[in-house]
């Protein structure tokens, strides 16, 4: 996937692709509660919030009714009240050109992403030339703007990057092949050029932000690495985000298919380990006051449901896996029972190219995926109160390939969270106040 190939461009490529498959029939889930304890709230009425945005993969609650939204391939940050949007920040519109000897087609991306909220300041990241190994020119802006108005540079994230590598601990690729018993497939590889076997580049893209009263963490999709920036812009990381190993079998190398040049044969390779990039997407905190994170585990849907939630202990770095199995998820959120509800972009995609997509959920009680609610190509999704809001429609992608690109449409919808058949839901409030997050903000009042 990166570095050669940037991120939302990636998922939209690959959704053009996709998006041919044949229809299958989802799975049921039973949203209930069991002994005694807290169920998981059932999707309620959908009230359509804004529409007409491009690519709005990151969203952020503010006060009353209002949200900011970063457009990310437009490259704005937006505010939007009552379905009106007007920009905060946006990108410079002069392109930057690539550096000296970069190959023809793999010039960076430039994205407005990473959007949160906290203390009234909205704080985002404008990018330039993602997905670049070791890019002079990839600059990763970490900013904030206040209820005044008033935007402030923090850091530039991609010079922490450049310095620091964090994920250059980590060796992608092939792994543990014997010089000469697997010189076959080490001879065939060579078709994956520097993908065949590589330790984590230079590469920063903010993807997500979470801003607490000292600190901003980011999960940053280039570095692979959740990272910790204090008020004056000092940088450190976290944790660096485990590879997602995978076995290469003949479903995997069929998945392939037109990404490996012609004749190229892998088939050597078979019953090997390839790890992919993990490529964190999103960052919130529990009430347990653990990191959550989602990651893509791989660009491609068709190499299987790779995507994964981990837990992260921020005072000592500690990465567990909370839960498997999803696709391209892009955005998790937390309610007040321990619920996790997941943004999965391209599930389905070989079931139904109609209703791509969905929000899964992990009850705090199981642990394990579910399907929450068929929604299309979702992207962002947030708590507060009794409500869940969700970015979708996120990339103009028509459901037949061969049609041209649709005009981008995304939207931002709320859904009601109704209690569950027990009754044992509280909606989200319990011992809380309305207005409490997990990360401390009390300023943004609940309207719901």
């Amino acid at each position: 996937m990166k570095k050669h190939v940037t991120l939302s461009a990636a998922l939209l490529t690959v959704g053009a692709l996709c998006l041919g498959a044949s229809p299958g029939v989802a799975d049921d889930l039973n949203h209930g509660g069991h002994w005694g304890r807290p169920g998981v709230p059932t999707p309620g009425e959908q009230t359509e919030l804004a529409k007409g945005l491009v690519t709005p993969l990151a969203l952020a609650l503010g006060r009353g009714r209002s949200f900011d939204v970063a457009q990310e391939s437009a490259g704005i940050i937006s505010r939007v009240r009552q379905g009106e949007a007007t920009t905060l920040d946006a990108l410079d519109p002069l392109p930057v050109p690539p550096p000296p000897g970069t190959p023809e087609g793999s010039v960076g991306e430039d994205v407005a992403d990473a959007v949160s909220r906290f203390g009234g300041t909205t704080y985002y990241a404008l990018t330039r030339q993602a997905g670049l190994d070791n890019s002079p020119t990839n600059v990763a802006l970490l900013k904030s703007i206040d209820r005044d108005g008033e935007v402030r540079t923090i850091t530039d994230l991609a010079v922490y990057e450049r310095e620091a590598n964090p994920d250059g601990v980590n060796h992608y690729g092939l792994q543990g092949l014997d010089p000469v018993a697997d010189k076959e497939c080490i001879a065939a590889s060579a078709a994956l050029g520097p993908r065949a076997s590589y330790t984590g580049g230079r590469d920063s893209h903010p993807y997500a932000t979470l801003a607490t009263w000292n600190r901003t963490y980011v999960a940053d999709a280039g570095a692979n690495a959740i990272l910790s920036v204090d008020r004056w812009g000092q940088t450190s990381t976290v944790a660096v985000m485990p590879p997602v190993s995978v076995t290469v079998d003949a479903g995997l190398l069929a998945a392939l298919g037109d990404m490996l040049p012609p004749g190229a044969d892998l088939s050597s390779c078979l019953g090997k380990t390839y790890n992919f990039e993990p490529v964190p997407t999103d960052v919130e905190m529990g009430w347990d006051g653990s990191l959550y994170v989602t990651t893509l585990g791989s660009p491609n849907p068709f190499l299987g449901p790779l995507g994964k939630v981990y837990r992260i202990n921020p005072w000592n770095g500690n990465v567990s896996e909370v839960a498997s199995g999803f696709t391209l998820p892009t955005g998790l959120a937390l309610d007040r029972s321990g619920n996790i509800y997941v943004a999965e972009l391209f599930e389905g995609i070989t079931k139904d190219p109609a209703t791509v997509g969905q929000i899964s959920v992990i009850p705090r009680w199981t642990g394990e995926r579910q399907e929450w609610l068929k929604i299309h190509l979702p992207g962002a999704v947030e708590v507060r109160g009794n409500a869940l809001y969700v970015t979708k429609d996120v990339l103009p992608i028509p459901a037949n390939p061969n049609d041209p690109p649709l005009d981008p449409d995304g939207k931002v919808v709320r859904i009601q969270l109704d209690r569950s058949w027990d009754g044992s839901w509280d909606g989200g409030h319990g011992g809380w106040h309305s207005g409490d997050e997990p990360n401390g903000d009390t300023t943004d009042e609940n309207d719901d």
